[in-house]
């Protein structure tokens, strides 16, 4: 019995370990107005965080990827976070307008969220599920990575039954 009990302990710290949760955040958006992580998660929509910047060559060449997501799964949102600093915010929102982008565009040029959720290098993505844990975390990209981040993203679609392709 001692075993047993032993041996569920052990599997249940494992599963809290792992089931790491996004801290919400608040930032501006490329129009000056908030958007907040929890403030887009709902029980239908899963959201895809990325860290980027202009003058960031294998962000430019993600970016395109994580638009065509945003368009053909209804159900997710993209949250692009530019840590261009305050002098290159402009270049930034020119940057996404010029591109025609869909998804949303935060700017956090303090690098506040940046810091706040540990990452030191760019780009990186997350998706979040609608509980708001972390399902999955890749850092850097290459031609392919999209690939991997669009089956994780159907992954968890099909797992919490919002798979819906167009």
């Amino acid at each position: 019995m001692k075993k047993i009990i032993f041996t569920a302990i052990i599997i249940l710290l494992t599963i809290i370990l792992w089931a790491k949760k996004m801290p919400d955040f608040t930032l501006e958006n490329a129009a000056g107005n908030d958007v907040s992580l929890y403030g887009t998660l709902n029980d239908s929509t899963v959201v895809i965080v990325d860290f980027w910047a202009t003058w960031c060559g294998p962000c430019r060449q993600e970016l395109p990827h994580l638009d065509s997501l945003h368009i053909k799964y209804p159900n997710v949102e993209v949250l692009a976070i530019t840590t261009d600093s305050r002098r290159t915010m402009e270049k930034a929102r020119k940057f996404i307008k010029d591109k025609g982008y869909s998804f949303t565009t935060l700017m956090d040029p303090g690098r506040e969220v940046q810091k706040l959720l540990e990452v030191e290098a760019i780009p990186v993505t997350f998706i979040i599920a609608p509980d708001g844990n972390i399902h999955y975390r890749h850092t850097g990209y290459k031609a392919g990575d999209e690939i991997e981040l669009e089956n994780q993203l159907i992954e968890l679609l099909k797992e919490l039954n919002l798979f819906k392709s167009n």
